[in-house]
């Protein structure tokens, strides 16, 4: 019978904040009895994409529920130096 160890929910959202620079607004990484759940606003389906296939080359086979909303309105705020 095989262990089942849950994943650091904060290295994820860690990795996930480093690879998405912003892409994704309100990101947030839930576990939940054997999945991981995504959740926040993406301003396109790439960006959404990306997050999931984070996850899924940081675990491998673990469950994903990806619930990031995509709307396209959603933007990052610009800084100045940009």
């Amino acid at each position: 019978m095989s262990h089942f160890t849950p994943p650091n929910v904060q290295q994820i959202q860690e990795l996930l904040h480093q690879r998405l620079h912003g892409q994704v607004l309100d990101l947030r990484v839930l576990f939940r009895e054997t999945q991981i759940v995504l959740q926040g606003v993406a301003a396109s389906y790439h960006a959404k994409q990306v997050a999931q296939h984070v996850v899924f080359n940081a675990l491998g086979t673990i469950a994903l529920v990806n619930e990031i909303e995509v709307q396209p309105t959603a933007r990052r705020p610009r800084l100045d130096a940009e």
